[in-house]
């Protein structure tokens, strides 16, 4: 096995400068949080709705008697 040179060992010290555009990654999950919130939100509405529904369609028949 060869020993580690110096050429390897210069390279840790330098800083290494990068950019990401964190803004963009950011603006996207947010986008698709609010699309998955509006969609849950709207399942649960239609849920709802039809279980409202039925229950008011049962209440509806009960003074029919009377």
């Amino acid at each position: 096995m060869r020993a580690i040179g110096k050429a390897g060992l210069s390279l840790v010290h330098q800083a290494q400068i990068g950019f990401v555009n964190e803004r963009g990654r950011l603006q996207s999950v947010i986008r698709l949080l609010a699309r998955h919130v509006t969609v849950s939100k709207a399942s649960k509405f239609f849920v709802n709705e039809r279980s409202q529904l039925f229950q008011s369609g049962f209440l509806s028949l009960a003074p029919i008697g009377q």
